[in-house]
Order: C-alpha cells, then structure tokens, then sequence
C-alpha cells in the first residue's frame, strides 16, 4: 500500500459516508464550518486519509462483506464490517478500506480525471462521458471550474465571468448521486495571470488562498458535498499553492509529474501520468512492474471529435471500448482520487520526490519505473538509484568524448595556447547559455545536460591539448 497513516474512527466514518453517499442516500454531517472535520487542516483531519497497512491486511483475511447500495446500514456497520457495493457491472465493486486496500495481492489503481468542467465546456461531450463509465461502474473525477470567463476558460479579460450553469449544476449532481462522479476543484476562473499560462504560480499567499477559498465555497454550495481534491490549471502551481491548501484543509494536489513538492506539509500527491491514449500501456507496464502501482489518466471534453474536430484525438466510441477492457482486467480497480485518498494510495511528499520523473536520464536509458505510473517510495527508490547510476555513466562518456574530441581537434588545428584557451571560452560560454536557457522553468532536461556537457568537454579538450604538450 501506499501511505502508512493508521485508521482512527473520524477516518471510517468519512468512508462510511462516500458508501452511504454511493448508494443514494444523503449522509448524516454537520454543518460545514471552520471548526468542522471536512474543513480542518490535514494535520487534524488528516487520519480520515490514511490507511494502516496491517488494519487493512487483518481485514483482508477476516474477509470483505459485500451487501446491495439498497440495504447499505450506515456509518456504524460500515466501520466495523467493510462494505461492498454493488453497481451494475460485475467488475468493479466500490469499497470500504479493507476492500479498496487490498482486493488482490497485485493491485494496480487507475483513476480518470477529466478536466475543465465549465459553463462553456461541451455537455453532451460530457454527459456521454458520465453515461459510459456508470454504464460500467466505473468512477470518474471531474474537475471542475466554478467560475468562467465568457466563451473560452482562456479569456485573458479576468472581469468576464460565467458561474455554472443550471444544466451543469443538474448534470453533475446526477453523477454525485449516482456514485459514479466525484469533484475536484480546478482553479477559481481558469484565467491566465502574469503573461503565462498559469492561475496561481507566482501570485502571494494570500491571494492564492483568498482565490482557492471563494472557488471551493462556490463549488460546493452548487454540489453541496466536501470538496478536498484540487487540480491546478495547467497543472501549474508552486510551494506558495501548496501552503494555501494547507491552510485550507485541502488533503490532496493532482498536477503534473515534475510539479513542485513541499516535504513539511501534508498535502498528498495524484499528478497526471498518461493520456487516454497510454491507459492500456500504462496499466500493461504497472501490472507487470509493480505490487501495487497507481496510473493516472487526465483528460478534456476537447479531445473527442464530437466537441471539436480541430483539437479533437479521440472519439467518445473509442472511449467506450477502452473502458470496456478496463472493466475487464483482473487485478486493477478504478478509484475516484476522493476515495483513492481515503484509503491511503494518493502519495504522501517523500514518496512523490522518488516518484519524480527522470529529467536528466534519456528515455532511451529508462528501462527500469516507467513515466506513466507512480508506485511506492521503496520501489521508486530503488528505481532512482538505478536511474542515477545510469545518468553518471552516460554523462562521464559523453563527458570522455568530448574532451577527446577537443584533444584532436586542437592537435590537428595547430591551435597555439592562446587560441586554445579563446575557443574554450567560447565554449564556456556557450555552456553557461544553455545552462541558464534550460533552467528558465526550474528543472534542467537531459537535452540541455547532454549540450552543456558536451561543450564543456570540448573546452576542457582544447586546454588539456595544450597541457600535455
């Protein structure tokens, strides 16, 4: 399993509600408040995310109970016994930690985010969408944008704004009481700031807090369910977003892969691994590599041809006979992130940093862990010490290459000292270039590695030529 919190009984009730909640009826809950369980900081709330391995392991032996939605008892019998929940298919069960937890001995997560659920987003793209996968009993993350600009999530006029609208409203309360849709926020309005395409990174504490506050009230008065998850626009963000959701009692960030990590707080990590396109690759390869592995497949109602034909990808038949393997596939279940959270499986800061993808390795090099899953901090820590390895061997080649390079090409130039040492500082410069053209986004690719290398190898070649002469 990933994450080790142990289960307290504020933590078996919260799942007992999402049980209750699947099956059609509303559960008991105090008023939503500062002072209430869903809006306290993770570090009070945090236990109704974690999952202890060796609870989950004693309930796997004493068996998992599995009852009709129709005659779910309640939070009480839920904590105590394990409830499964039957949908229509025969695939996928929703269940209580035990059975989330440990279904078979090689588990494999796989969870749908589909992002961009707007006033302006196409709604029968979208209703097609929430038909397929409760056809399945499949689940599905909406990430939703509470607030608009008029006619394109992208509008750079930030006084233009849609609130959702009734059809919306209507549509994604019938996936919340169907069991089959859970909410994330995406943002507050989907707008750029600063010039980038970004609604957070750079903005101050308070303003970012201020945003993500009145963005998850919205959402949820409109749903009226606890809203925890959130999906920053464009999957960017920065450790200034992290500390607002902090603040806020946010229990869980799903971006991107390479996004900033903050090891201090206890907001947990889903970032996007692979497209619709890469699902049945990725869970092939997490299958095969890994005990248990989770894929996380991010999506928009603009990539179907149906909604536009210009940046469309796929077509909503393709989605449903992707769905239809993955029903069938043995050893993979199909969590919401409210539910994967819940059990413990969404990664905790110092298993995100091992799961953090390779930059400097060349992919053709990566044949241990994989870019389209994520999996535990021993196993992805072993593969990271493999990967370094391989990087310090492929650098000091290159490295040794390229001072020999340097070598001949100053000996059979008949380069004196002094033109040696004026085209080593060119190099030099040159290197120093791509290093500081490479490191504008913070993180450093194995392409602008392998230049910086090579230059600087070819410098230190022109002098050693000299050196040894």
């Amino acid at each position: 399993m990933l994450g080790d919190r142990e289960w307290s009984s504020q933590g078996w009730g919260e799942v007992a509600s999402l049980v209750t909640t699947a099956a059609g009826r509303e559960p008991d809950a105090p008023a939503a408040g500062p002072g209430s369980p869903r809006h306290q900081p993770p570090a009070v709330a945090g236990a109704a995310h974690g999952a202890g391995s060796g609870g989950s392991k004693a309930a796997v032996e004493a068996g998992v109970g599995r009852w009709e939605a129709s005659a779910c008892l309640g939070a009480g019998l839920a904590a105590s016994i394990g409830v499964g929940v039957t949908s229509r298919s025969r695939h996928v069960r929703l269940l209580t930690p035990a059975g989330w937890a440990q279904v078979q001995p090689n588990m494999t997560t796989l969870i749908f985010r589909m992002d961009d659920y707007a006033s302006v987003s196409c709604t029968e793209v979208e209703r097609s969408v929430i038909e397929a996968f409760r056809q399945r009993g499949l689940r599905l993350t909406l990430a939703v944008i509470p607030f608009t600009g008029a006619g394109d999530i992208g509008n750079p006029f930030p006084n233009a704004r849609l609130k959702l609208v009734s059809e919306k409203i209507g549509l994604l309360r019938e996936g919340i009481n169907s069991g089959i849709v859970s909410v994330a926020l995406h943002g507050y309005c989907h707008q750029p700031v600063g010039g980038r395409s970004s609604e957070f990174k750079g903005l101050s504490l308070s303003l970012q807090r201020g945003k993500i506050e009145r963005g998850r009230l919205a959402l949820e008065e409109l749903t009226e369910q606890a809203v925890t998850i959130f999906v920053p626009p464009w999957n960017s963000y920065d450790q200034t977003t992290l500390k607002a959701l902090t603040d806020l009692g946010f229990c869980c960030i799903s971006a991107g892969r390479g996004g900033p990590v903050h090891r201090d707080l206890p907001v947990r990590y889903l970032p996007m691994t692979c497209d619709l396109g890469s699902v049945k690759a990725a869970v092939r390869r997490a299958k095969s590599a890994a005990k248990n592995s989770i894929v996380v497949c991010g999506f928009h109602d603009f990539e179907f041809y149906e909604a536009e034909q210009r940046r469309g990808r796929y077509w909503l038949s393709e989605l449903n006979e992707l769905l239809d393997w993955v029903a069938q596939q043995d050893g993979v279940r199909v969590l919401s992130m409210t539910e994967c959270c819940a059990v413990g499986a969404a990664l905790p800061p110092e298993s995100m940093v091992e799961n953090l993808p390779p930059d400097l390795l060349p992919p053709w090099l990566e044949t241990v862990g994989s870019r389209y899953f994520l999996v535990d901090r021993e196993v992805a820590s072993g593969w990271r010490r493999v990967r370094a390895f391989r990087a310090l061997g492929f650098y000091s080649s290159l490295g040794i290459i390229g001072v020999a390079a340097g070598m001949v090409a100053s000996a059979g130039a008949g380069f004196g000292v002094g033109q040696s040492a004026r085209a080593a500082l060119v190099l030099w410069t040159l290197a120093m270039m791509a290093g500081a053209c490479g490191l504008r986004d913070g993180r450093l690719s194995y392409k602008a590695a392998a230049l910086i290398t090579a230059l600087a190898s070819l410098a230190a070649g022109l002098l050693m030529t000299q050196w040894l002469g």
